[in-house]
């Protein structure tokens, strides 16, 4: 399945044993790259997983410096370098690390600023108020994003005076996760496929997650959108100007056979978005018996 997932030929790979990651570019798709984890138990593989990760420019080098992945992009203005953490570290005085592409820091913000990169102008930004704001960890309006011909570049003004605090800016991203669907087993872990699982809903449990969405995919058409974003009526924790995660389940209706569709899971917020099991509640009609034939 994994020659059907990948498009292309490889032209690029890379490897860490300490992250139990690889990555690979193909020659179809530059923007592209995909991404295999894996974790080992002893002997036992507990992890075995695929994804991909869609840039907005063309990936022209990558490589590993310990827990870092550093990505040399290619745009229009000439080549850039991108540096990708794989720890997710608290921002400082937001208690939460915040989910945004090509961001950077500003520090000392009233109410403008300028973007480091011209290309930057016309992208989905996010303003995260941080240290010495009024609402760390709340976003900030964009008002207007002009070019200044005097400062030669872009600048960014907020519809709230930040008041000398910092904040953190960046580009907002589509993140999703596409579960494996649930198979009977036998007891020799033989997958029965004589009778038809039809499952009711799926629990999805968080931790410390803000907005989050899901969508039951058929060929015969998608289900509505079914959005959680983390704050529940009459709970302490829910409160005005202050960000809202949740360590609750999160339900997503399903009803329908497991080989006829499958479910998504998805965020495009500067919010956590943490899935730490997905359960699921269904009913299972068997239509024959296995017949042993001997050895």
């Amino acid at each position: 399945y994994i020659k059907k997932y990948i498009v292309g030929k490889a032209d690029l790979m890379i490897a860490s044993a300490n992250q139990g990651m690889l990555l690979v570019r193909t020659d179809t798709n530059a923007n592209l790259v995909y991404v295999y984890q894996y974790i080992w138990n002893g002997p036992e593989k507990v992890q075995s997983a695929w994804g991909k990760w869609d840039f907005l420019n063309e990936v022209s080098y990558m490589f590993f410096v310990n827990d870092r992945i550093y990505f040399v992009t290619l745009t229009a203005d000439g080549y850039f370098l991108h540096r990708m953490v794989l720890d997710t570290l608290d921002e400082q005085d937001i208690e939460f690390p915040v989910h945004l592409d090509s961001r950077f820091d500003v520090l000392d913000v009233d109410t403008q600023f300028m973007l480091p990169y011209d290309w930057m102008y016309n992208q989905q930004l996010v303003v995260v108020q941080g240290l010495g704001c009024e609402n760390p960890g709340m976003t900030v309006p964009i008002t207007s994003i002009v070019y200044d011909v005097g400062l030669a570049g872009y600048v960014v003004t907020l519809a709230h005076d930040q008041l000398g605090g910092n904040v953190v800016v960046g580009i907002k991203y589509l993140r999703w996760y596409v579960p494996t669907m649930p198979l009977v087993k036998d007891q020799d872990g033989v997958v029965v496929s004589s009778g038809k699982l039809k499952v009711k809903n799926f629990v999805i449990s968080l931790l410390r997650t803000g907005y989050i969405a899901a969508q039951m995919i058929t060929p015969w058409g998608n289900g509505p959108p079914l959005a959680y974003n983390g704050r529940v009526v009459g709970s302490i924790e829910s409160v005005v100007g202050e960000t809202a995660l949740t360590d609750n389940d999160f339900i997503v209706p399903f009803r329908e056979r497991t080989d006829r569709g499958e479910v998504i899971i998805y965020s495009n917020s500067y919010l956590p978005m943490s899935i730490i099991d997905v359960d699921w509640a269904g009913q299972y009609q068997k239509r024959g018996k296995r017949i042993s034939t001997g050895g």
